[in-house]
């Protein structure tokens, strides 16, 4: 029909862009903390990035982490959570929190806490989206 024909008309990398989008539409549609949650910008605590966007949805519990990469190479990202984040939903730093990749089946132990830069790769033109548990105090 008519996707098998759109389809062979798609480079691989076209094929790996609508997936990434197919797979991101998903998420978006099952995953209740980006479904329903409060976002949070942090650009602002994070002036040095410029071709990528960095913002938490954050629900029930879970924090999202989400970093977009519009450069045309992988980059090492560096993203701080801002102490204003940790006081405006009432969470409660840890030392290390464990932060699922909702794109892959690989998990970091980092710090979860104010002005503590985190560190991640983030493939060229791609996206990533971190899941950890945040406790209210």
């Amino acid at each position: 029909p008519y996707t098998t024909l759109f389809r062979s008309l798609l480079t691989s990398e076209e094929l790996e862009l609508r997936e990434f989008y197919r797979r991101t539409l998903t998420l978006c549609n099952e995953n209740e903390v980006l479904r329903e949650g409060d976002s949070f910008d942090l650009m602002y605590a994070n002036p040095h990035l410029h071709r990528q966007y960095a913002f938490v949805r954050q629900w029930n519990g879970f924090c999202i982490l989400v970093i977009a990469n519009f450069s045309d190479g992988e980059e090492r990202v560096t993203v701080t959570l801002p102490a204003h984040f940790f006081e405006h939903y009432g969470l409660q730093p840890r030392e290390k929190a464990t932060f699922y990749n909702l794109y892959g089946a690989t998990k970091q132990r980092l710090p979860f806490k104010p002005d503590c830069p985190l560190e991640f790769t983030i493939p060229a033109n791609y996206g990533a989206a971190f899941q950890v548990k945040c406790k209210a105090t």
